[in-house]
């Protein structure tokens, strides 16, 4: 499957990391973006965008991110793809690969300027 993601959902409550993974994605990458800061924007910004992929932070201040990308996936009549982003250890995030529909997670802290290259390739991977 070749080509970029229609539009990624950046999902961050950190409002520093959140604007620096829409600059790499956006800016650095040329990857159309739109942001959420907890899960109901989420679901807003999912209901008035066309992305077809989630870069979602694991660990939300108030939320999980598993939890708010399954209701993302409950409110879509496509497949929605994930990439988690976390600085949580590999134990903690074992379960993830039985998800339908998760691509991968890339480690807290991330190389700006190497984020929309790993995004694409985990992009490549998906089904």
């Amino acid at each position: 499957m070749d080509g970029d993601p229609r539009q990624v959902l950046i999902v961050d409550d950190d409002p520093d990391m959140l604007a620096i993974a829409q600059l790499a994605l956006a800016d650095i990458g040329g990857l159309t973006t739109c942001t959420a800061q907890n899960g109901g924007e989420a679901l807003v910004a999912r209901a008035t965008h066309d992305a077809d992929l989630i870069l979602m932070d694991l660990r939300l201040e108030r939320e999980d991110g598993q939890v708010v990308w399954r209701a993302l996936n409950a409110n879509s009549a496509v497949p929605l793809h994930v990439i988690f982003v976390t600085g949580a250890r590999a134990d903690e995030v074992a379960g993830l690969e039985a998800e339908t529909g998760f691509l991968g997670i890339i480690s807290k802290p991330f190389d700006p300027i190497g984020l929309a290259e790993n995004v694409r390739q985990l992009w490549k991977t998906r089904p």
